[in-house]
């Protein structure tokens, strides 16, 4: 009955079966046990009609509600077969239906799970189906046999293949999309990532330290920090800047490919894909270009491939248009700057700004009738990264060059321990790009404008790698890694060698599967059932409804110079199993069967 309960509990815990549901299947389970255990509630025959009435009504229930019904029903359909089977009388044959019931129960639950919680339910399944197992016979088990430290090896093999077997399986079986499981819990959206720059707003920059984002660095050097670009703001108004799009402008794509990542958003609502440095590829390909943008057509990816550039590739310069309302910042802009080529007076206007400038989430409120930009430039002097990206981009249009505002991330924490970087949303951040051939970076922020805390990486990299391998694991990462494997092979000069070489590896992966199989299928078998199916196969038929009297009465009908040697086993059995005794069963059982096969040679 409790391994009837975990297996029903590793639905709960996987997020199959609502808490509730299983409460009461629980305190069913419960009476049974106490109750009713040794009595037939329903018979055969009815449990046969339950289960087909069943089947037949969750195929007419997938069949009007579609795909989302499948996993639903499957699991009510699983629920009700293991119901059946308690409420019948015990036999063997039904403990052992119930075993096999509550594994498939935890193996469903190993595809769909979510939550570390889940392995608590893993764990008891661990425990109880071997002690079941060692219990059963393949007759009566109202008497079970004693606890012996020689059958720990035989429990630990049970239990390895329970796990070795839910290992396997969780890996080779993506999480599935299905409508019953959410990942609200983990994903959930506390920091909504807003692309314009509008100064009179207060509070738009935090130092809120949850986390947003992590960055695996997969190919290209890994830079000391990261300007990961959401959105490029080519509009200005006197209080900040905003998105526009031009229809005929060319989407700022890479020709070539120097670096490769990986993001992992958490815990971010925005629509903007973003990246660092110039964009080449990306996958999957749900996004668009909006001008110089990149928007996700639906909801975000939990992981998405870029594949980005350090060389900017085919761009068109951007607008250096100045509102009349910022004139005198235009003209202060200029006479900062001074003369020299672009790059010299850009150089010139963030030393000024990082120089004469203070950094403050606790901006100063901008007075009636000025504007946001002109009151930072010429009397606030205080602010966030927005206000200098804003009063840099305006500054530098001043002198006639082609600038705009980027708001996004400035990644710089890196957790060494599992080698990803990690945005977070105190890393909220504006710069600016400038035009001069080509789109370079900017950035007037005053350095050490948020003091890096201490950071537990450990634990963080323990909940990343749930989030990865667990509750993102999917069939893209499946293909991810085959990829991988495949690319980082050695080179043969014939490609056929190497597909044979992957078919017979799996192949030979098939075959020790199916091997281990046995193994445990083998090593569930109690004693005297093995030397009952040795028996058989000699051509000697014990029935396992008869009893072993009358088994060996069959024995000394068909090989009457085997039977004293099978009556005397049958004694040390009877005496172990009942724990009059101390034979050793194991050698005893071993010895009974190579006397078996001796006899079957002749």
């Amino acid at each position: 009955m409790a391994t009837s309960a975990a297996g029903m509990l590793c639905l709960s815990l996987s997020g199959l079966l609502h808490w509730g549901v299983f409460s009461i299947l629980a305190v069913v389970h419960l009476i049974i046990w106490r109750r009713f255990f040794d009595r037939e509630i329903i018979g055969t025959w009815t449990a046969l009609g339950v289960i087909a009435a069943s089947g037949v009504f969750e195929m007419w229930r997938i069949s009007l509600s579609g795909p989302d019904a499948v996993i639903p029903a499957l699991r009510d359909f699983i629920i009700i077969l293991a119901m059946t089977r308690v409420l019948m009388r015990k036999t063997p044959r039904e403990i052992y239906q119930i075993v096999g019931i509550s594994v498939t129960q935890c193996m469903l639950g190993t595809i769909f799970t979510i939550s570390p919680l889940f392995l608590i339910g893993l764990a008891l399944m661990v425990v109880l189906v071997p002690m079941t197992l060692y219990h059963l016979d393949a007759h009566s088990f109202s008497t079970a046999p004693l606890h012996r430290k020689r059958y720990l090896a035989h429990w630990a093999k049970v239990s390895l293949g329970i796990v070795l077997c839910t290992g396997m399986l969780f890996y080779i079986l993506p999480r599935p999309a299905s409508s019953i499981i959410r990942h609200s819990f983990v994903r959930q959206s506390r920091f909504s990532f807003d692309e314009d720059v509008d100064l009179t707003e207060r509070g738009r920059v935090s130092n809120d330290s949850a986390i947003v984002m992590r960055i695996i660095w997969s190919s290209g050097a890994a830079p000391r920090v990261i300007y990961l670009s959401g959105a490029r703001l080519e509009g200005i108004s006197p209080d900040g800047f905003f998105r526009q799009e031009t229809r005929g402008s060319v989407a700022p794509v890479s020709n070539m490919v120097t670096d490769r990542l990986t993001v992992y958003p958490s815990g971010i609502s925005s629509e903007n894909v973003f990246y660092p440095y110039w964009f080449h590829d990306i996958s999957p390909r749900l996004c668009l270009f909006r001008g110089s943008n990149l928007y996700w057509l639906g909801e975000p990816p939990p992981r998405y491939d870029l594949w980005v550039s350090r060389a900017t590739g085919p761009s068109v310069p951007g607008s250096k248009d100045v509102p009349r309302e910022l004139s005198l910042v235009a003209e202060f802009g200029l006479r900062t700057a001074g003369q020299g080529d672009a790059k010299t007076r850009v150089d010139r206007l963030v030393r000024h700004l990082r120089t004469n400038y203070v950094y403050s989430l606790d901006q100063q409120q901008t007075p009636p009738g000025r504007y946001g930009i002109e009151w930072f430039v010429l009397s606030g002097r205080k602010g966030t990264c927005e206000h200098f990206a804003s009063a840099l981009a305006a500054m530098i249009r001043g002198c006639g060059i082609p600038a705009r505002v980027v708001t996004g991330f400035l990644v710089s924490e890196y957790n060494e321990t599992g080698n990803y970087y990690i945005a977070r949303a105190a890393d909220a951040h504006a710069w600016v790009e400038y035009w001069d051939g080509s789109w370079h970076v900017a950035d007037a922020t005053p350095t050490g404008r948020s003091a890096p805390a201490l950071r537990f990486h450990l634990l963080d990299e323990i909940r990343f790698s749930w989030l990865r391998w667990v509750i993102e694991y999917s069939l893209d990462d499946q293909i991810h890694i085959a990829v991988r494997v495949f690319s980082s092979a050695p080179r043969v000069t014939n490609r056929i060698e190497l597909t044979a070489s992957y078919a017979l590896a799996l192949i030979g992966a098939l075959v020790a599967l199916l091997a281990a199989a046995t193994l445990v299928k083998n090593s569930l078998l109690s004693p005297y059932e093995k030397v009952r199916r040795a028996f058989e196969k000699t051509g000697t038929r014990l029935p396992a409804t008869s009893s072993h009297e009358e088994h060996l009465a069959i024995v000394r009908g068909t090989d009457p110079a085997l039977a004293e040697t099978f009556r005397l086993y049958l004694g040390d059995y009877l005496a172990w199993r009942f724990g009059r005794g101390y034979a050793d069963i194991g050698e005893q059982t071993r010895s009974m069967l190579r006397q078996i096969r001796k006899t079957g040679r002749r």
